[in-house]
């Protein structure tokens, strides 16, 4: 237990860190809403859609191959953050001068896609920014100082609250202040943890071979990065193509509600990576055990709290938004369990990260993001956006069942999927109730409480966990119940 009491420690921490980054930008959300138009928030998504795209080509996934040489010893350390570091700064040279030859010798439209050429420059800016920014924030993750992780996170959230009420609610720069505040919050992050790890970026070098190991590593992972970008962002071109602005504002509501639980999902990833790379050097017994209690707490965590958004995100958007964005309650739940199943595709993807198979991956990827186009395409001009929720659920559900059939190929270490798959079941049919037949009012609280006390019951009662995993957290809840009674 000591392997995951551990992880728990570092994922405590790790959620506050995505808690802050994923919460605070969807209390914006309201406020972005009631200052722009539906159009206009519409494409604000579809811009920083376009930002995440640009990010997945710029990065090239290096950071899995960071991962992997910064684990072969000390020596490779320093090294390795320093290459890869400046191929992003050779790239971005190369980049910006050829965009802008491009801007001021060839012309072209002033706009593309309802985005301006000015706009594009600072979108790619915004994307290089964002590589630097998440190799030095990776670098503190697989150093494992999680707690300097949480510090610099708040205080880019910080700069970006405050730069966004300086330049779109005073000033009203309406997407272009947006996309500044985000800008000035990434610049700030690479500085602040780059001063906390000022041995790796005290000089900058290019080492050409380690360059090679770490780009030959990450190979397959940079389609898999293009895949899930895809998986995550293509009903949004799609939306924007088939219908209009608007109808893309009210899915990116839903959306960004649903995908809160993957801080939950992130926040869990960015402590059980390192940890299990760490731990398999100690032996494969050891190694197998913490992944199995890492796996059935991460099934608990995620399809929880996607069940808690689903039920309670009916309130949340009647209180936060306008009657034009209501028709999102229905997204949510799509979208929520979407999310959980993608908590399953990440830690069985593990275990091919550890044997170093990612075309495995690449390959589950690549099947569940065609089928999601082919019924975002299919659906949409017939059903709306609710189909491209739908899409994206049924994507995922595919994607974590292939991971998983090519994880015990891979790596075998035992998982028990229909436990899982009978819980999800129950979990679906109490939304459907609440959503189609429930209201906002006191008695539909009280079934929506009830509700989850049924499900608690059942994840103790169908074995999901393990003996010393139920004695350990009863040891907990009688530790918490009795400080809260001496308190009193």
């Amino acid at each position: 237990m000591n392997n995951i009491r551990s992880l728990l420690k570092k994922g405590f921490v790790y959620a506050l860190a995505n808690a802050i980054t994923k919460v605070v930008p969807l209390a914006i959300v309201p406020i972005l809403t009631a200052i722009l138009t539906q159009s206009e928030y519409g494409q604000l998504t579809f811009v920083g859609t376009v930002i995440s795209f640009g990010f997945a080509l710029f990065s090239l996934n290096l950071y899995a191959g960071l991962l992997w040489t910064m684990n072969k010893g000390k020596d490779y350390k320093t090294s390795s953050v320093s290459t890869v570091l400046s191929y992003y700064i050779f790239a971005s040279i190369v980049l910006f001068c050829g965009s802008v030859v491009i801007y001021f010798m060839l012309g072209g439209p002033e706009y593309i896609f309802g985005i301006s050429r000015s706009l594009l420059l600072l979108i790619l800016l915004i994307i290089f920014t964002q590589s630097i920014a998440n190799l030095a924030m990776n670098t503190l993750r697989y150093s494992f100082k999680s707690k300097q992780y949480l510090i610099v996170t708040t205080l880019r959230v910080t700069i970006q609250l405050l730069t966004f009420y300086i330049l779109v609610v005073v000033y009203r720069l309406g997407i272009t202040g947006y996309f500044l505040s985000m800008l000035a919050s990434l610049a700030f992050t690479f500085l602040a943890a780059a001063l906390l790890q000022k041995s790796f970026y005290s000089r900058l070098s290019f080492d050409a071979k380690l360059f090679k190991t770490i780009f030959t590593y990450s190979l397959p992972l940079i389609p898999a990065g293009y895949a899930l970008w895809g998986l995550n962002s293509a009903d949004v071109f799609i939306i924007k193509a088939l219908l209009d602005n608007s109808q893309l504002a009210i899915y990116s509501v839903g959306y960004k509600f649903g995908m809160t639980v993957s801080m939950l999902v992130w926040a869990f990833q960015l402590a059980f990576v390192p940890a299990l790379f760490a731990i398999y050097k100690q032996g494969r017994d050891e190694a197998f055990k913490f992944y199995r209690r890492s796996y059935r707490l991460i099934l608990i965590g995620a399809f929880g709290f996607a069940y808690l958004i689903s039920i309670f995100s009916p309130e949340a958007i009647h209180l936060l938004f306008s009657e034009k964005y209501w028709r999102a309650i229905s997204i949510v739940p799509l979208v929520a369990f979407s999310y959980a199943f993608y908590a399953l595709y990440t830690i069985f993807s593990t275990s091919i990260l550890l044997k170093a198979k990612n075309k495995y991956s690449l390959l589950a990827l690549t099947v569940s993001l065609s089928l999601n186009i082919i019924l975002n395409m299919a659906l949409i001009p017939m059903y709306g956006i609710l189909s491209a929720a739908i899409s994206t659920l049924a994507a995922y559900v595919v994607l974590a069942l292939l991971e998983w059939w090519l994880a015990k190929k891979t790596m075998d270490v035992g998982y028990d999927l229909l436990r899982m798959l009978k819980v999800s079941s129950l979990m679906g049919i109490f939304i459907f109730l609440f959503l189609v037949y429930g209201q906002i009012a006191w008695i539909w609280w009280l079934a929506k409480l009830l509700s989850i006390v049924v499900l608690v019951l059942l994840f103790w009662q169908l074995g999901i966990l393990e003996q010393d995993e139920k004695e350990w957290l009863l040891t907990l809840y009688r530790k918490t119940t009795g400080l809260i009674l001496n308190k009193q």
